[in-house]
């Protein structure tokens, strides 16, 4: 499984933790663990984009979307 998420990430260059939960078919939770092994090993890397509708209020909860990028140094 790790392999196959890693091949995966570097097929693509940059993948949303929701793209792969939706490709692999697993919860997205249950996912961050095996990525973070390939994170840690300096093979991906992790990236969080804050995004927002630009309103003054802040008061709604937009997830913030998770990215994996393909390390080409690797």
């Amino acid at each position: 499984m790790l392999i196959q998420l890693y091949d995966f990430i570097k097929k693509f260059n940059m993948v949303s933790l929701d793209q792969l939960a939706r490709e692999f078919k697993i919860d997205a939770r249950a996912l961050e663990p095996m990525l973070d092994i390939w994170v840690n090993k300096g093979f991906v890397k992790r990236q969080a984009k804050k995004l927002g509708c630009k309103k003054v209020c802040s008061g709604c909860s937009v997830k913030t979307p998770v990215y994996y990028i393909f390390a080409k140094n690797c």
